[in-house]
């Protein structure tokens, strides 16, 4: 009996950290992709005014990266996400670690401009 308890309190959290980390990773395939069609814009309108091939380059480059992760966090389920990024993890530890640090940089400056212009 306590193992039929443990394993549906185990199936009932799992199942929850799976919904809010496929909603997360929705929110995140927006946000990508909303900077995605930002890129794009600004490129736009550089190009219009100074053309530039390397910079062209650039932005369709940035813009088909963000793209595709874009699609990436919104076609994935949770688990298989996890998975990618302990495989990830593994395989390039020193990349994944600059990474976290450079999003958790992000995100700390994301946060201090949201909070600043909620006091304001």
């Amino acid at each position: 009996m306590e193992d039929n308890v443990v394993d549906r309190v185990r199936t009932l959290v799992m199942t929850s950290v799976d919904r809010q980390i496929s909603k997360r990773m929705g929110e995140a395939a927006l946000g990508v992709s909303t900077f995605s069609g930002t890129i794009k814009e600004i490129g736009n309108v550089v190009q219009s005014r100074q053309p530039s091939e390397p910079l062209a380059n650039l932005t369709t480059a940035i813009v088909d990266r963000a793209d595709a992760a874009a699609a990436y966090l919104a076609g994935t389920q949770p688990r298989a996400a996890i998975g990618d990024v302990k495989r990830f993890g593994g395989e390039q530890p020193v990349i994944a670690a600059i990474s976290a640090v450079a999003i958790g940089f992000a995100a700390a400056r994301v946060l201090k401009v949201a909070t600043s212009r909620i006091g304001s």
